[in-house]
């Protein structure tokens, strides 16, 4: 489970309820990555799905969970809702992004020779992606053999990498720009790996460094899957990744290669 920045929602006046004790926003891994919004107190939903408002954006919550709490133990009532289908963005929608990152689950662990990445002032064993004047910088994350072992014996859903993002020549981008580049490199890694790619929750950054825009949805990953893929792709020269982006980035900027890859994702 994953804790997100907190997320400011509103429920219908359709709904009786008690003053809000507590609400929390994370991001929960099993059964399969979900959205989760939980408060505490008391709420009465005459349906399932209903309309609400999450960052100021219209959406629809589904109840997936309550619990409805015990007056003798002082326990809370909590309630835990999911969006239905709708992407989840925090911040501003026009925000003049510096630089971003993504989050990559369950990308299997990669080599890359040491002189591969000499000059660039690269972490050991990341991989830097160049094309169509962006660059993108893969990352292990510090405890990447500890997860993989864990996904080996036990499967699920584990943050293995970190994708940082920015524009070769410093130029600012949009939320807009940031959504295709993080579309592009989920098909490049599907591509990549033979399966579906973990690439998900954008986070960008300002010029100073400060969190001016999010998305939570979760993109479309192998169901519980753990490097089952047939792949081409040898995870013991990772420099191969940085050597395909360029091709593969030619090809998705022509329609006719960009529906044929997106059709055999």
């Amino acid at each position: 489970m994953s804790r997100l920045n907190s997320a400011k929602w509103t429920l219908s006046s359709r709904f009786p309820t008690t003053p809000l004790i507590q609400r929390r926003a994370y991001l929960a891994f099993l059964p399969s990555p979900r959205l989760k919004l939980e408060v505490s107190g008391t709420i009465r939903c005459p349906e399932n799905d209903f309309d609400a408002k999450l960052n100021g954006q219209g959406t629809r919550l589904r109840l997936v969970g309550q619990f409805l709490g015990s007056p003798q133990s002082n326990l809370l009532a909590k309630h835990i809702f999911s969006p239905v289908g709708l992407p989840v963005p925090g911040g501003l929608a026009n925000a003049a992004i510096q630089t971003a990152k993504f989050h990559l689950f369950n990308f299997p662990k990669f080599i890359v020779g040491q002189g591969e990445n000499s000059g660039l002032g690269l972490p050991f064993g990341a991989v830097r992606l160049c094309a169509d004047n962006w660059e993108i910088i893969i990352t292990r994350t510090v405890d990447v053999d500890k997860k993989v072992e864990f996904l080996e014996e036990q499967g699920g859903y584990l943050i293995t990498h970190v994708a940082q993002v920015r524009k070769c020549n410093g130029a600012t981008f949009s939320t807009a720009e940031l959504n295709e580049v993080r579309e592009r490199c989920w098909y490049f890694l599907s591509f990549v790996t033979g399966r579906f790619a973990g690439v998900t929750l954008p986070v960008g950054y300002d010029q100073a460094g400060k969190i001016v825009w999010e998305d939570w949805r979760n993109s479309m990953m192998a169901r519980n899957y753990w490097n089952i893929g047939l792949s081409w792709f040898g995870f013991m020269n990772g420099q191969s990744l940085a050597e395909t982006f360029p091709g593969f980035c030619t090809l998705w900027n022509q329609s006719i290669w960009q529906n044929a890859l997106r059709s055999h994702a």
